[in-house]
């Protein structure tokens, strides 16, 4: 009901999935929800500052500048096949046609 909020509630859930990983010892885990409307307390260019980040820590590994922008377009194909799966999620099947 709030802007942010289930950003909030997936930072949430991703963080109790994986603490057992982060309990381990040698992992940094940084849970990230993207929100298509991104309002409230979690601006959309904090995302983008980690990704920054992430994108010049492969770059520097790698040694292939092009890092950030194909996590970028990695994350977009992401949202983007998300943002279909909820439309073709709203669409009733043949199991269910005519019972509306």
């Amino acid at each position: 009901m709030t802007a942010g909020s289930a950003a909030e509630k997936a930072e949430g859930g991703k963080t109790l999935k994986y603490a057992d990983l982060v309990a381990s010892g040698g992992f940094t885990f940084m849970p990230a929800a993207i929100e298509t409307l991104a309002l409230g307390d979690h601006p959309p260019w904090i995302l983008a500052d980690d990704c920054a980040d992430i994108g010049g820590r492969f770059a520097a590994e790698s040694r292939d500048t092009r890092c950030y922008s194909f996590l970028l377009q990695r994350l977009s194909l992401a949202v983007q096949g998300g943002n279909a799966a909820a439309v073709i999620g709203t669409v009733p099947t043949s199991d269910n046609r005519g019972e509306y």
